[in-house]
């Protein structure tokens, strides 16, 4: 009788650890197909990415989704930050290994209040967009194929226009604590060289 508890124990036990393990690698899967789609942020914000006019550039294109309501951010830790390069927001992985080039994941101490000039606004269904030339010390340059894609946090946005923007507001640099979500383009594959 005990035999028998221990076998329906260990059946069960190794049973309950099967469906966990494949629960979980289901999710995973999901939660790897769902970043890599470029899937539109709860905020109306889809970030994508295409190969620019000329080689090692890239073109930013950042879209509201929102057909009623235009939405401003502030540009910093953003796909329109003048940093974006060392800041930690592109990654670069080899197209033929998928090893991730490291990049410096630069920490920037900013002067307060932001300027008006970093605030960013897209028109209600509108874009925007940004070319972006992959030039720093840490981009490689020889002529390899690499997947270009960009991912952080949307940390400062409102759902009106620049204009409408208070001084507190942006003085404070919190925005709409709603808006706070994360952002990721699709990888686009390019060839970076010189």
């Amino acid at each position: 009788m005990a035999a028998r508890s221990n076998t329906i124990f260990i059946a069960s036990f190794l049973t309950l650890a099967i469906l966990v393990f494949f629960a979980w690698s289901k999710d995973i899967r999901l939660s790897m197909s769902a970043f890599d789609s470029g899937s539109t942020s709860p905020n109306g914000l889809n970030v994508r990415l295409v190969a620019g006019a000329s080689p090692s550039v890239i073109t930013v294109i950042i879209e509201n989704k929102d057909l009623s309501t235009p939405i401003t951010f502030l540009s910093w830790n953003t796909p329109f930050d003048p940093q974006a390069l060392n800041s930690g927001i592109l990654r670069l992985a080899r197209a033929n290994t998928g090893e991730e080039v490291s990049g410096p994941g630069m920490k920037l101490s900013r002067k307060l209040p932001p300027p008006r000039d970093e605030l960013v606004e897209i028109g209600a269904g509108s874009t925007v967009t940004k070319d972006i030339a992959l030039a720093s010390p840490w981009i490689p340059t020889d002529g390899g194929q690499y997947r270009v894609k960009m991912q952080g946090r949307w940390s400062v946005v409102w759902t009106k226009a620049s204009n409408q923007v208070t001084d507190e507001e942006l003085a404070a640099v919190t925005g709409d604590a709603s808006l706070q979500r994360m952002f990721h383009s699709e990888s686009v594959e390019m060839q970076l060289s010189q």
